[in-house]
């Protein structure tokens, strides 16, 4: 009796016990981060509470449309973020849970998740896990950037320095955390890794990987360090697997500034930059690697000299221009940029005509092999605007040795020289030569209907001419107010002669309602047109200009991420580098 007594009360008590504890988990909220917190410090819980965190934590950002700064989501964090870094930190070889938790830490753009986010970038190369990890963790570093307090970054700076160089090989998750580093650094504006960055960027070219190169140039730019030069100058002539870096260093050095950048380039002009002369032979050691075509490191620095229009490049740039003995590709270069030099600075712009006049001329028979090397200096001419161009490329076009058919393209080339040069006065010259181009073109389509597919785009060309003389016949020379309405002209072609001729002949007193009105075209949907407005700006701008810097770094915030827009964005940061080099002058 009394045994069965015991016995019925253990049976009771169990029963309340379970009971209990079923009562007890009926209570917790799953929906609650805390219920899941708490369960963090449990090994056999640790991975399933931070599955449901994670959980819960996408469910938050998601109804908070990804704004990770949305009251809930902030709630969310202040509750759980401080366990969970340190659950992460913790616990090291435990995969499963560091992956779900590196997504809440990446995601936060909480400062609190920092120390736990730099414990990941000591990964061990080979897993994929750790890799994977590491990587979110410097994504998410990039993210908070501007959340990152003075206190804590120079261990920030410290840290991705460090993983880059831990990052070794060109595997997807290697290459990307030493993207998003340089990208993070650069955005930090870390003047203390400037040495670092420079490093990767000036590697032995076999063991360059070409989106690391673009990353470690865009950062030195950003940050504007002058020590980032030689690196961007040797950047400049990286070609890995037919990729380049050369847009990226040239915006680079254009953001550095013109006192810090030309002198290496000239050096690198003379043929006195040891890196990259070290960088060609390696090119040339290549086995079954085409040969580095001539000239290139002469043409290349050439092209980047452009965007500076330094009077220090004019002599040297003159020097190869007057060569006898230069490829045509390096003189060709050399002339483009003393062109845009010209329109830049008037005081060297009486020399820089006078050379390319020369060089126009040099050579000009059609029957000889370099007889149309003129056609190269004639476009240079046609920037530089010069009145006195005018009647050098007409008597070019009015040589009897040119006149058959059989020269119709180069004339036709000449032409385009011509009506962009052309003023008011020109107009009926213009329209002889061209009426009897068209009629060349008509006749040999009537002899041979087959030629029509060659000839057709030819004929184009000369429709898209007349729009260009349109505007010398509708506008007087000098009347600015006539070429300002012009560039409202449906024609892309009119538009680009207007923005030229406002270049070449706005007076004083009316610039400022000149680049007014070419700062309303930058946006043009024609990339060709806002080159040419950028142009146009660049030679009216010799002390900068507030207005035009705000406008376009407006405008590239606002197309941000269109492919489309990728070159015109490039023109657009480096003539903002040029104005800002003036300011600072």
């Amino acid at each position: 009796m009394r045994r069965n007594h015991l016995f019925a009360r253990a049976t009771l008590a169990l029963a309340l016990t379970i009971s209990s504890s079923a009562f007890v988990a009926g209570c917790e909220n799953e929906a609650d981060p805390k219920t899941w917190v708490k369960k963090l410090s449990e090994p056999a819980r640790r991975t399933g509470a931070m599955v449901r965190l994670k959980k819960i934590f996408d469910e938050t950002l998601a109804g908070a449309n990804q704004d990770s700064n949305h009251p809930r989501v902030r709630a969310f964090l202040d509750g759980a973020i401080e366990p969970i870094a340190r659950t992460f930190m913790a616990n090291a070889d435990d995969n499963i849970m560091r992956k779900e938790a590196i997504e809440i830490l990446a995601q936060s753009n909480d400062p609190r998740a920092i120390d736990a986010l730099l414990s990941a970038l000591t990964f061990r190369a080979g897993s994929q896990d750790s890799e994977r990890i590491a990587l979110r963790a410097v994504q998410g570093l990039k993210t908070m950037v501007a959340r990152i307090p003075d206190a804590k970054k120079g261990a920030v700076v410290q840290g991705l320095v460090a993983v880059i160089d831990r990052a070794q090989g060109n595997g997807g998750n290697m290459m990307q955390i030493r993207f998003h580093s340089l990208t993070a650094l650069g955005l930090l504006h870390a003047t203390d890794a400037v040495d670092s960055i420079a490093r990767v960027l000036s590697r032995r070219l076999a063991d360059q990987e070409i989106s690391t190169a673009r990353a470690a140039a865009d950062a030195l730019g950003i940050i504007g360090d002058p020590r980032g030069v030689d690196a961007l100058v040797y950047g400049l002539f990286l070609n890995v697997r037919a990729q380049n870096a050369f847009p990226h260093c040239q915006r680079a050095l254009a953001r550095i500034g013109a006192q810090h950048a030309v002198p290496k380039l000239l050096a690198t002009l003379a043929g006195s930059n040891q890196q990259v002369n070290a960088l060609i032979t390696e090119y040339g050691n290549i086995p079954n690697a085409p040969p580095v075509p001539e000239g290139l490191v002469k043409s290349t620095t050439a092209d980047v000299l452009r965007e500076f229009a330094s009077p220090d490049a004019v002599p040297p740039l003159l020097a190869l221009l007057n060569s006898t003995t230069e490829t045509e590709n390096v003189r060709a270069a050399a002339g483009e940029a003393l062109a845009y030099t010209a329109m830049a600075i008037p005081a060297q712009k009486a020399a820089i005509v006078q050379a390319l006049h020369a060089a126009f001329t040099r050579d000009r028979n059609p029957s000889e092999e370099t007889g149309w090397s003129a056609l190269t200096f004639a476009s240079k001419l046609s920037l530089v605007g010069d009145p006195t161009s005018i009647p050098l490329v007409l008597a070019a076009l009015n040589n009897r040795g040119i006149q058959a058919f059989q020269y119709a393209p180069q004339r036709a080339g000449l032409l385009l020289a011509f009506a962009s040069l052309a003023r008011h006065g020109n107009v009926a010259e213009f329209d002889r030569i061209e009426g009897d181009l068209r009629r060349q073109f008509n006749a040999a389509i009537a002899e041979d209907a087959s030629a029509a597919r060659d000839i057709r785009p030819q004929l184009a060309t000369l429709d898209k001419l007349r729009a260009v003389i349109e505007i010398a016949r509708t506008c007087n020379d000098g009347d600015t107010a006539c070429y300002i309405r012009s560039l409202e002209s449906p024609s892309t072609e009119a538009v680009r002669k207007a923005a030229y001729m406002l270049a070449w002949t706005t007076p004083d007193a009316q610039r400022a309602q000149a680049i007014a009105a070419l700062e309303g075209k930058l946006n043009h949907a024609d990339l060709l047109v806002r080159r040419s407005v950028m142009v146009a700006i660049d030679a009216l701008t010799p002390a900068g200009s507030a207005s035009t810097l705000t406008k376009l770094q407006d405008l590239i915030r606002a197309e941000e991420g269109q492919e489309s827009k990728i070159l015109s964005h490039l023109w657009a940061e480096l003539l903002i580098g040029r104005l800002r080099s003036r300011a600072a002058h």
